[in-house]
């Protein structure tokens, strides 16, 4: 059975940012029955759902720092996105974090992904 903030997105009456917010609260539901069940987690598969890049962004942000997704398997996924400049730039800046991630300290992980994947402003220093 569908809750009613499920049936309004349906309806298209919720924001984008409403959308990906109940997507990761979603995921996170998943996760736990998941985890009861002894299957595995969410995973990026679950952004094919996003419908525009602010979205799937704020989706694989929360992904990356749950650790439930991996860099290689969003960047794939992302290329199923409506092909559009925004496209394009998120694939970039998912590529750059790609890099990045190899080059930073685990404890400053979060950090990195934190500033990396900000919407308007990524900064993709690894110098804290």
């Amino acid at each position: 059975m569908k809750s009613l903030q499920e049936g309004l997105i349906g309806l298209g009456l919720v924001s984008g940012q409403a959308r990906a917010e109940h997507a990761v609260k979603s995921m996170e539901e998943d996760d736990a029955l998941s985890a009861r069940n002894g299957r595995a987690g969410a995973s990026a598969l679950s952004l094919i759902d996003c419908k525009n890049v602010r979205e799937f962004r704020h989706v694989a942000k929360r992904l990356l720092l749950r650790r439930s997704a991996g860099i290689r398997e969003l960047i794939t996924t992302a290329y199923e996105l409506p092909d559009d400049a925004s496209r394009k730039r998120l694939i970039w800046q998912l590529q750059q974090v790609s890099r990045g991630l190899m080059m930073i300290d685990e404890e400053k992980r979060d950090q990195f992904l934190n500033r990396a994947l900000r919407g308007s402003n990524p900064m993709f220093n690894t110098d804290f």
